[in-house]
């Protein structure tokens, strides 16, 4: 498995530097207003490596090497897990460190309540769902609507980010439970892409 996550890694850093120069820009901006940007970036890398692999045939080439469906599969949601993580740990180191020398300071409750949790559970739904998609359509049809589903998403979060019911909505409690709820989403996410490759190779 790590010489897949290396792989991986080697395609981000050769074929998609701007977007992680893009991630890591949008994440280093104070109090996060940005933050969804770079969590959502980080989310679809996966389903980007996946599109390099189908078009470079390496699919293939894995059947000949000592690699299961499960470690193929896997190394993708732990850089799209890794990847989220990355810009949510900037935005918030920037935001406790920097921010109050700019006179834009927060409450680091406030904060994580109202930007970085919400974020991060729709960076955790676009993986969750954009990984079986890939999987089973292939890279034409599945990109398609991996862009179609996070470009809903991402309008969702940015609707409710800037709600002026903010504080309502975003209640402790019910991100507790959407929180549980992605979890379990990304649970039978992992199983139901491992099945889809499995039937792949087939």
């Amino acid at each position: 498995m790590k010489g897949l996550l290396l792989k991986d890694w080697y395609i981000l850093c050769s074929k998609f530097k701007i977007l992680l120069f893009l991630m890591l820009l949008f994440a280093a901006v104070p109090n996060g207003p940005m933050i969804s940007f770079a969590v959502i970036y980080g989310a679809m890398f996966p389903a980007s490596i996946m599109t390099c692999d189908e078009r470079s045939k390496w699919d293939k080439l894995a059947r000949t090497m000592p690699y299961r469906p499960i470690d193929s599969t896997l190394t993708k949601y732990i850089l799209g897990y890794a990847f989220m993580c990355l810009p949510a740990l900037l935005s918030t180191l920037s935001t406790m460190l920097i921010g109050p020398l700019t006179g834009q300071s927060i409450a680091l409750s406030d904060y994580l309540l109202t930007k970085l949790i919400p974020s991060l559970i729709g960076g955790f739904v676009v993986l969750a769902l954009s990984m079986p998609l890939q999987i089973r359509l292939g890279v034409e049809k599945g990109q398609m609507l991996v862009m179609i589903l996070t470009i809903v998403i991402m309008l969702l979060i940015f609707y409710a980010l800037s709600s002026e019911r903010l504080n309502v909505v975003f209640t402790p409690s019910l991100l507790l439970l959407l929180g549980i709820i992605v979890v379990v989403l990304n649970i039978f996410s992992v199983f139901l892409s491992i099945h889809f490759y499995k039937t792949k190779e087939d």
